[in-house]
């Protein structure tokens, strides 16, 4: 592909494996979800680092140590009902005009959802919340301005949570 600069995807499994062993010469240490504007690379324009993606042996086997058992499949299948709620409500709403974006309308929507469900964001946030990652993830990619905003957003609220969590403690939340 050409798209930001050129890049190889490959497809075999093999290849796949091979690539994922060799992570000296394919690293993931400068890998970053969103990057920096040209020029910018300090400060809240900054690319947002997300391990275990964005890390190698040995740190990568503590990151993923550190959340896989959010991920179980004992953990995740306490959302099950609410991800099928939100999946019939979403078809729903475009169910009758016979056509839909399927990306943004419907597939766009679940992962992030479901995420901010299970990192404590209240489910009456999810349209809020959906917006503020697609800020940063999506239209952030052409827009500093609108990534940068939103990407405050979601930190302003996550430091409320914590300040909010150190002032009334509770045992699960």
């Amino acid at each position: 592909s050409e798209r930001r600069g050129g890049s190889w995807m490959p497809t075999r499994y093999d290849d796949v494996v091979a690539i994922a062993q060799e992570h000296e010469l394919f690293t993931s240490r400068e890998i970053i979800v969103v990057p920096p504007p040209p020029g910018q690379l300090e400060g809240p324009y900054a690319g947002v680092k997300a391990p275990p993606i964005t890390s190698d042996p040995p740190e990568h086997h503590w990151h993923r140590r550190a959340i896989l058992p959010t991920f179980s499949p004992q953990s995740v299948a306490k959302y099950e009902q609410t991800t099928r709620d939100w999946c019939n409500t979403l078809i729903d709403g475009f169910i009758d005009n016979g056509v839909a974006d399927a990306a943004s309308g419907y597939a766009q929507q679940i992962p992030v959802r479901v995420i901010a469900l299970m990192l404590g964001v209240p489910t009456e946030m999810a349209d809020e919340f959906t917006s503020w990652v697609r800020g940063v993830l999506e239209i952030g990619l052409t827009d500093p301005k609108v990534r940068l905003e939103n990407r405050l957003n979601i930190m302003r609220f996550f430091r409320s949570q914590l300040d909010d969590r150190k002032a009334n403690p509770r045992e699960h939340d």
